[in-house]
């Protein structure tokens, strides 16, 4: 994780499932995004790689799995930023951020990969 195993949001332990769940800031950016629901899938089934597995198979719509891709990608980046000294941005700004990675990605103007 970092050099402390501490959260830089909340000071609890972190873990990869804390910094993308279970933090109050990352469920406040879900929570901005309408997609409380993968805050409730990820405590009904806690193994991240299942609640990837599960919005693959259950959720019709591409846009909405890309969209939540970029808002997991968008949600680790702004926690590295914290721990490596920069500072997060609102939670709208990181909507945006994460909005402009999935224009990006449908222009073919990016990869997440």
């Amino acid at each position: 994780m970092g050099d402390s195993d501490k959260c830089g949001f909340c000071g609890r332990v972190e873990s990869t499932a804390h910094a993308l769940f279970q933090c109050p800031w990352a469920k406040a950016m879900w929570k901005e995004a309408g997609l409380w629901f993968i805050i409730k899938i990820y405590f009904s089934c806690p193994d991240f790689r299942d609640v990837l597995i599960w919005m693959t198979q259950n959720l019709m719509a591409q846009a909405v799995v890309g969209f939540i891709f970029c808002l997991l990608w968008t949600i680790w980046g702004k926690r590295n930023s914290r721990i490596h000294g920069g500072l997060p941005k609102g939670a709208g700004s990181l909507l945006e951020v994460a909005m402009g990675l999935i224009s990006k990605e449908a222009e073919g103007l990016v990869t997440l990969e």
